[in-house]
């Protein structure tokens, strides 16, 4: 925590919660995940992106959920007699390093995650609730892994194929080369999208505590120059996607009288993350009078009180 503490920039402390579980036998040294995400809260950099606790946290200023730990680690207890526990650096070659573990499964709590899903037997992927790693995760035509259509076969594909990051910070730490995410041919649930590609960074020394697999006797006690860059392109507001075709029309639109004003709200359209949709537009049909905004409701004014009116609301990126 120490090691993460000294390169995470946070006025919030931030709690893990670690305990021993039982994670079957071999295979899984350990997991993690935030407690919860957060969305469209003061300070977040991007209202559509689903935040981690200790992200939401450390960019709101506060702690949006005090009765909860912000990580939640589970470390597989059937091969405990395997882990190393000396923190001195010096793991035998056949243990895993426990310290190396958690400094990996603490940067999947900060952040350092997909939300993604696969159906195996459909082939359908899924991410409902995009996160900031998904606004940064990008398709080798450039489109955002998490414009998509979800669920979709063409989002599957796209698990499975090559996936690269497009955050600046990332780039320039690699390089000037897009960082390669982990996608193998067939979907590894709890790996794929949420590591470096292991073949790409296996060897690449600080960098590869991202990848999925630690070897026995393999050590890291820093985060790495890259996650670390990675992190810090979380922290912003990403660049906008490449829009496909234009929006859809809007949905569920309704109007809430109010003195001399009306409050118009909608549901946005289900291409909303394909198209890109930038904003939207609130016509009163009767005077031609528009009002934009970037989300519903938006609240026209200017009516007269006692008269008939109607609206049309249209999306547009």
């Amino acid at each position: 925590l120490d090691a993460w503490a000294s390169d995470y920039s946070s006025t919030v402390p931030i709690h893990v919660e670690a305990t021993f579980t039982r994670q079957g036998f071999g295979g899984i040294l350990a997991s993690a995940t935030p407690a919860k995400y957060f969305h469209g809260f003061k300070g977040a950099p991007d209202p559509d992106l689903w935040y981690p606790s200790a992200m939401a946290n450390a960019l709101a200023g506060k702690d949006l959920d005090p009765a909860n730990p912000e990580i939640i680690i589970h470390i597989n207890s059937t091969i405990a007699n395997q882990f190393y526990v000396g923190t001195d650096g010096k793991c035998p070659p056949n243990q895993y390093d426990l310290e190396s573990i958690l400094l990996h499964e603490v940067g999947h709590g900060l952040g350092f995650l997909s939300n993604d899903s696969y159906d195996t037997f459909y082939g359908y992927g899924s991410i409902d609730q995009p996160t900031p790693y998904d606004a940064y995760a990008q398709l080798a035509d450039g489109r955002r892994l998490m414009d998509l259509p979800s669920p979709s076969v063409e989002l599957g594909k796209a698990l499975t194929n090559t996936i690269v990051w497009s955050g600046r910070n990332g780039i320039a730490a690699n390089n000037g080369v897009k960082p390669k995410l982990y996608t193998p041919s067939v979907y590894q649930q709890g790996s794929s999208i949420s590591h470096l590609d292991e073949a790409t960074f296996s060897s690449s020394g600080a960098d590869s505590v991202m990848t999925p697999n630690l070897s026995a006797g393999e050590v890291f006690h820093e985060p790495g120059p890259l996650a670390l860059a990675m992190m810090a392109d979380m922290l912003l507001k990403p660049p906008a996607g490449v829009p496909t075709g234009i929006p859809t029309v809007v949905r569920n639109v309704k109007a809430l009288i109010g003195d001399k004003s009306a409050v118009i709200t909608f549901d946005p359209p289900t291409n909303l993350r394909t198209s890109q949709v930038s904003s939207y537009a609130v016509k009163v049909n009767q005077t031609g009078l528009v009002v934009k905004g970037t989300t519903s409701p938006i609240v026209v004014t200017g009516l007269r009180n006692g008269g008939n009116y109607s609206f049309s609301v249209t999306a547009s990126n």
